[in-house]
């Protein structure tokens, strides 16, 4: 027994999603395009204390992820004027794509620097504790 062509029930499509606003494009820009000129500033001033410090001996060994973060923040600015300017998804994405970058910088910088933080306070009450107990042993 074969089935002809008309006895096959048509697939039904998958439903279509519901259009977003026509203005989210817009609207998302917005801030983009507002923090342009907050983050130039921002990147002049971070390269700058990147360069500064990359004057000093120990300075080298952390100048480099100031100079990084001002570039990031430079490549930022400029996405997110591109994206008010060309109207470019693709611009926007990059932008955001610097952002993500440098929040998980700072989310690695904060945590080394609490580590550190700990360390330093541990060493500095161990310290303190075994200069007392010498102190208190007579002789």
């Amino acid at each position: 027994m074969t089935e002809t062509y008309d006895s096959i029930a048509p697939a039904t499509p998958p439903p279509i999603p519901p259009a977003p606003a026509p203005d989210w494009f817009s609207r998302l820009l917005v801030p983009a395009a507002e923090s342009a000129g907050w983050l130039k500033l921002l990147s002049v001033v971070i390269f700058g204390v990147g360069v500064l410090t990359a004057l000093t001996i120990i300075g080298l060994l952390i100048a480099w992820l100031y100079i990084w973060i001002g570039v990031l923040l430079w490549q930022a600015s400029e996405r997110a004027s591109r994206a008010q300017l060309t109207r470019d998804p693709v611009q926007l994405v990059e932008y955001l794509g610097k952002v993500r970058t440098l929040i998980v910088i700072a989310g690695v910088a904060t945590i080394v620097h609490l580590a550190a933080a700990v360390l330093f306070v541990s060493l500095a009450l161990a310290l303190g504790w075994m200069a007392a107990l010498m102190h208190s042993i007579p002789g």
